[in-house]
């Protein structure tokens, strides 16, 4: 972490901020929620225990191969999915 004096509009110094590895992590994540920004606009819409799903990703459940992934992995394929359905809109 490299610090550089700096001067403050009354002339005193003060230390500038530095870029932390947390704020890094930060930028990624907002970053990723951009780029999702479809998924994401309608987390809050739903009831306390309930997803929505869209409809693309409800018949992509129908092929067999598909349902086994979701049974594997569960709501990470649920959220991957709904994602690379909502980057259309």
């Amino acid at each position: 972490m490299a610090r550089a004096p700096a001067l403050h509009a009354g002339g005193r110094e003060f230390e500038s901020p530095t870029v932390h590895k947390n704020n890094l992590n930060g930028l990624a994540e907002i970053e990723e929620k951009i780029e999702n920004s479809g998924f994401y606009k309608y987390q809050g819409i739903a009831p306390e225990g309930f997803i929505l799903v869209p409809v693309e990703v409800i018949e992509d459940l129908q092929d067999f191969d598909n349902w086994k992934e979701f049974k594997n992995e569960g709501f990470a394929w649920l959220d991957e999915r709904s994602k690379q359905a909502l980057k259309k809109y």
